[in-house]
């Protein structure tokens, strides 16, 4: 079947009408639209290639290397609108005019989505894009954290070293998350397994709300996290960055560094990242047993373009030792078991550990009307769970997995494109000899899938639909049971898939209405598990007669911008069949409690976010941000889902400066959290208290020929007592951490070569 798919998009690139090449020296100048005067430093930025140029003090610029026929160019500066355009190659010496206007604020900028190539705002999903910067001006502890400050997502969290993302109440295997289009495996069937991906090298990330498998196939149940990685440096420069941060409530320290160079084609990136926590304070001045953490980070990039090819090669390797806080045996809990005045960061049992390595080739090839993305990548997860030997595993599992992702789009005009992809994995689970427990069988699962997508646009309304088919095939040769008897297991599961949506522009405003399905067949550990969790501390039963689940979402946006207000109202309601779960059923099983997978007739889940960004012409520095996010499920008896966020208002009030000065104070923030109760829980689940949190952050400028930049700050300002709902030590009264006194510094270096 890949052999198949692969040579259909060998035959559309060979037959493609616009198969031209030309050598090219593109220059211009970017001026002010209001009275004609150059724009000096303006940024020009080539957004497939990931890298750009600078104007000089003039608003001149060059760019002496080959560019693909058609490539899209931003034009940015400070204090000026960004603009976007679709640069058709036309002589062997172009030169651009590009006209910005001036702005009080720029409210939003502009961004093209990595999963349709269409400019945020008037795309037809709901996206949220933000970049890494923008999400930790808040300073979050981890990017976990940092997400979480997205309208309807949160966080599952065990400690801090654990923290697994939550888009409108549904986590797990319901997520996919991607990186640089990579799809990460990481064993995300267990709720103390972490996303796999930190914050180290990100520059963007991108959120899909809900069902997203039109583009991602299946399992996109919940919604996607796509994550992309910093940008090269510009054309003929090297930049550097240094940073380490202090965390008072772990006694911890979270260093970083990057070194970016781009050179005559030829564009490198490298990104190291060493992080280590002790045990978290709580309010009451104790600290949580082992729920320290190290981790080490290692990715790079190497691009390069010639002609009408861009290829990108991109390895990352990420290790973790994470203590399991709150792990017992006992039936009767007590919280003070958990808690100690000493601080402690030594290696002890019992703890995960995890390895992973992710490597992807990804191969563009451009023509004057038509693009062909082809991506194929591997990831490597090795899950190692300790309980009571230091030197043997409880659990040893190794995750392979093989993808391939081509996309071929064509434009028929600037406003009609057509998109056509195929995507698919092989994937094989094994168990190490040397663990005492296993969890799941040996098994191997092989995906494919075909989509096709239309993206329409006239001067006010945009259209876009979109049809799907995937196929699952999940094998499992060999099962032993404890009675020594032996089965196998090999089931096919297929779906279809659909998106249609249509958005309006009117004035200031703009609405948005998107119907979509999504499809997710059951995972391995839901059919097959047999075993001790040691991680979730349960025995976990599988049910292999589990249904495939289908789901349907209705999602409507209406936004409003303007120069100083934008405001965006965007509800809900989607539909899951055949919905999948795990409960207890009341009997003890190898010390732990027994729990199996069910199905229910069907869950809805609906609610929605509200948004509002005020940012006023009388006072320049500052920006009032606030969005409150509301979820409500309940199954086909109208019984709570598991789970399910507490109702959260986010607010933030941030002065933001932009004095020169060689001390200069770049913003200060402060944030406010309140988190509704939450009383609708299912049997197993305690129900959750109110309470709020205060931030407050600021953040310096040393403006140096180096500049380096210090942020500090107090989290949890008013060392609130509490426990989020998501928690996963929420069971046993573990409280999550008091106040933290942070320290960020970071120093950053730019060389220009000739």
């Amino acid at each position: 079947m890949i052999s198949k798919n692969i040579n259909l998009f060998i035959a559309i690139l060979i037959f493609s009408p616009s198969y031209i090449i030309k050598a090219q020296t593109l220059k211009g100048r970017v001026i002010n639209n209001e009275d004609n005067t150059p724009i000096p430093y303006a940024t020009v930025y080539f957004t497939d290639l990931h890298t750009g140029v600078s104007c000089n003090e003039n608003g001149i610029f060059e760019y002496h290397k080959q560019l693909p026929p058609s490539i899209k160019i931003k034009f940015s500066a400070l204090g000026f609108q960004e603009k976007i355009i679709l640069y058709h190659q036309k002589n062997i010496t172009d030169s651009l005019i590009i006209h910005l206007n001036p702005s009080h604020i720029d409210l939003k900028e502009l961004t093209i989505s990595s999963t349709t190539g269409i400019l945020q705002r008037y795309s037809i999903t709901n996206i949220e894009i933000k970049s890494i910067k923008e999400i930790q001006i808040n300073a979050p502890s981890n990017l976990g954290e940092a997400i979480s400050n997205i309208p309807s997502v949160y966080q599952v969290s065990t400690g801090l070293g654990i923290s697994k993302p939550v888009i409108r109440g549904l986590t797990g295997l319901r997520i996919v998350t991607l990186l640089n289009g990579l799809r990460i495996e990481n064993q995300q069937w267990g709720g103390d397994h972490g996303m796999g991906i930190t914050e180290n090298g990100i520059g963007m990330v991108e959120v899909l709300k809900g069902p997203s498998s039109l583009l991602y196939g299946a399992d996109a149940l919940g919604g996607v996290l796509y994550f992309t990685d910093e940008n090269y440096a510009l054309n003929n420069e090297i930049e550097a960055k240094i940073e380490s941060r202090f965390e008072s409530f772990t006694k911890g320290t979270n260093n970083f560094i990057t070194v970016k160079t781009n050179k005559n084609n030829w564009r490198f990136n490298i990104h190291g990242n060493y992080n280590n926590q002790a045990d978290f304070a709580i309010p009451e001045g104790l600290f949580v047993k082992n729920s320290r953490f190290k981790e080490h980070n290692f990715k790079t990039s190497i691009g390069y373009n010639f002609k009408n090819w861009i290829i990108n090669f991109r390895y990352n390797y990420l290790h973790n030792r994470i203590g399991i806080p709150g792990h017992t045996h006992d039936s009767i809990i007590k919280p003070e078991l958990f808690k100690t005045t000493r601080q402690l960061r030594e290696n002890t049992i019992p703890a995960q550990l995890i390895t992973n390595h992710y490597a992807m080739l990804e191969n563009k090839f451009y023509f004057n009307h038509a693009n062909l993305s082809i991506i194929i990548g591997k990831t490597l997860n090795n899950l190692r769970e300790y309980e009571e030997k230091v030197t043997i595993p409880g659990i040893d599992m190794l995750l392979d997995n093989n993808i391939y992702n081509a996309r071929y789009t064509y434009s028929f005009t600037q406003k009609s494109q057509l998109i056509i992809g195929t995507q698919g994995m092989y994937q094989i689970s094994s168990n190490s000899n040397n663990a005492t427990e296993i969890l799941l069988p040996n098994a191997s699962m092989f995906d494919k899938g075909l989509y096709a997508l239309w993206h329409i646009q006239t001067n006010t309304v945009e259209f876009q639909s979109g049809i799907r088919y995937d196929s699952r095939t999940i094998s499992a040769p060999l099962i032993l049971k404890d009675d020594g008897s032996n089965f196998s297991f090999l089931k096919n599961y297929s779906g279809f898939n659909y998106s249609l949506g249509i958005n309006k522009k009117i004035s200031h405003y703009l609405f948005r209405i998107n119907a979509s399905s999504g499809f997710r067949p059951p995972h391995l550990t839901e059919l097959l598990s047999d075993g001790v969790h040691h991680g979730a501390l349960r025995y976990e039963v599988g049910n292999k007669f589990l249904k495939n689940e289908f789901s349907q979402q209705l999602d409507i946006g209406l936004e409003f911008n303007n120069e100083h207000l934008s405001v965006l109202i965007n509800p809900f309601y989607q539909y899951l069949q055949n919905f999948i779960y795990i409960a207890p059923n009341g009997s003890i099983k190898n010390g732990v409690p027994q729990f199996v997978y069910k199905q229910s007739k069907y869950a809805t889940l609906s609610g929605g976010d509200f948004s509002v960004h005020y940012h006023p012409h009388f006072y320049h520095p500052l920006h009032v941000e606030h969005n409150i996010s509301y979820i409500y499920a309940a199954d086909e008896q109208n019984n709570p889902l598991p789970l399910i966020p507490q109702t959260r208002f986010n607010s933030t009030l941030r002065l933001e400066f932009s004095q020169s000065s060689k001390i200069q104070l770049e913003y200060i923030s402060l944030q406010h959290l309140y988190f509704l109760p939450q009383n609708r829980v299912v049997q197993y689940e305690t129900q959750s208290k109110s309470y709020q949190l205060f931030h407050l952050i600021g953040s310096f400028k040393l403006n140096f020929s180096n500049p380096i930049i210090l942020r500090i700050g107090i989290k949890n300002l008013f060392n609130e007592k509490y426990i989020d709902h998501l928690s996963r030590l929420k069971n046993i009264g573990i409280e999550n951490p008091g106040r933290n006194i942070f320290i960020s510094i970071k120093y950053l270096f730019n060389y220009k070569s000739s």
